[in-house]
């Protein structure tokens, strides 16, 4: 009997190494095969105690698959199943690993409040057994993107407090990057650079012999530096880290991040007034990123280029690009940005002083919100915004859609001081009669409808 239950262990044993194996080689179905093939071998294992911690074990396993693949839902109902069977005294280290990849798939699908709950949960097990850092650092990530900023750099702080003596380089990199977004988000650039430099100098420290994954956490360390030295306006020093980017991902065939590199090169040049280098920066982001259709980078490109094009009063290249954009925004159904854009090609009119294609340009913006905005209270408010928008444009009287008569009273009233003083006295001798007609009117109308003709 005990040889045969030593059989039964080796082979569930086996058949969940089988898994591991195929997992850390990416042969995922392969993998998922094994660990049933092991769950059915469990089921044969009489000490019931054993069976349900041998179950938890590949169910939790199965879970880290579909982590990986991205399909955080499985991921999530296999590690709460495996939670449900596993011994928490006896566990514990696997137990609180359990809790922060809930917590860590909670938070891939914004749902912060969860993962912290997770996190913590995790963090009071590690308290006790020790290797708290990573928790920290995971919670300093979900305070940071719920937006509890001074709670986030809290636990940063006590997570590298903890790694640095260790030496966990891993998770020291990751609570360094969570350091330097909180301050980029709080706009403290000198303390966002302070730290992705820190980060880029651990991730150096690690890679003697980078491979993809290291290459691109590294690419990420020169991005962001190179948007800290952006908003510092260290233009020349974020070209550098733009530049060494772009380097590694064209090794990697990086089509994605190669654009968006270039695209942030031409923000760099645009800003240090090489016009010409900007705009030829964008039009290779243009080039990789239009077959692939990536919009954001695509559309901040556009953006970038036809601002350029506005500089330097190339008026027709610029509202190409922005056409374009529109076009984007309404495949996305972003009519605030359809709008916003609509009305930069309605002021590049205006300087031109195409004064008819400007308010056909101002009032097709308002006219595409008031049609596709659901929220009748919001109505009035759009109809309101086009005479806001037109007096912005400091427009001529002739383009403003007033009556004629009212026309001619407003020009005769700007000839001259006098004219404007002699029509406001018109107006006050005018007022009471205008009055007195209103009011008539109105008492017609209200005898009429109480005595209707027969």
């Amino acid at each position: 009997l005990s040889k045969t239950i030593g059989y039964l262990k080796g082979q569930l044993d086996a058949l969940n190494g089988l898994g591991l194996t195929n997992h850390s080689l990416r042969k995922y179905q392969d993998s998922i095969i094994f660990y049933e093939q092991a769950l059915n071998a469990s089921e044969n294992i009489m000490d019931e105690h054993e069976k349900t911690q041998a179950e938890g074990i590949i169910l939790c396993n199965r879970g880290n698959i579909y982590q990986e693949l991205g399909d955080q839902n499985k991921a999530i109902f296999y590690y709460s199943r495996a939670l449900e069977l596993l011994d928490h005294d006896k566990n514990k280290e696997f137990v609180s690993n359990i809790l922060t990849n809930l917590g860590c798939s909670y938070e891939i699908l914004r749902e912060y409040n969860k993962a912290r709950i997770y996190h913590e949960k995790s963090l009071t097990i590690r308290q006790e057994i020790g290797s708290e850092g990573g928790i920290l650092c995971n919670l300093g990530n979900v305070y940071s993107k719920l937006g509890e900023y001074t709670k986030a750099i809290d636990y940063y702080t006590k997570a590298l407090a903890v790694l640095e003596p260790t030496g966990h380089k891993e998770f020291i990199v990751n609570t360094l990057l969570g350091l330097g977004h909180v301050h980029n988000s709080l706009k403290s650039y000198k303390n966002a650079k302070y730290y992705y430099k820190q980060n880029l100098k651990y991730q150096c420290e690690i890679q003697d012999k980078p491979n993809s994954k290291d290459k691109l956490s590294k690419i990420d360390a020169l991005q962001y530096l190179g948007i800290a030295c952006y908003s510092l306006k260290e233009y020349t020093e974020a070209i550098s880290y733009h530049e060494q980017a772009l380097i590694l991902q064209r090794e990697l065939k990086d089509k994605v991040g190669e654009g968006g590199s270039l695209c942030n090169l031409g923000h760099a040049y645009g800003d240090l007034g090489e016009h010409q280098k900007a705009i030829d920066y964008y039009k290779k982001a243009l080039g990789i990123l239009e077959p692939i259709g990536y919009k954001p980078f695509l559309l901040n490109t556009l953006i970038g280029l036809g601002d350029t094009y506005c500089s330097l009063r190339q008026w027709k290249s610029a509202i190409n690009c922005y056409r374009t954009i529109i076009t984007i925004q309404q495949e996305s159904k972003d009519y605030k940005k359809e709008m916003e854009y609509l009305l930069k090609i309605a002021a590049i009119y205006k300087q031109q002083g195409k004064i008819l294609s400007t308010l056909n340009i101002v009032y097709k913006a308002f006219h595409i919100l008031v049609r596709e905005i659901e929220d009748v209270d919001g109505l009035p408010i759009a109809n309101q915004q086009p005479q806001a928008i037109l007096q912005e444009l400091n427009l001529p009287l002739d383009a403003y859609p007033y009556p004629k008569w009212a026309k001619a009273i407003g020009k005769f009233a700007q000839r001259s001081t006098f004219n404007l003083i002699l029509c406001f006295i018109l107006g006050l001798f005018a007022f009471p009669f205008a009055l007195i007609g209103f009011i008539a009117l109105t008492l017609y109308r209200i005898i009429r409808n109480l005595f209707p003709h027969p």
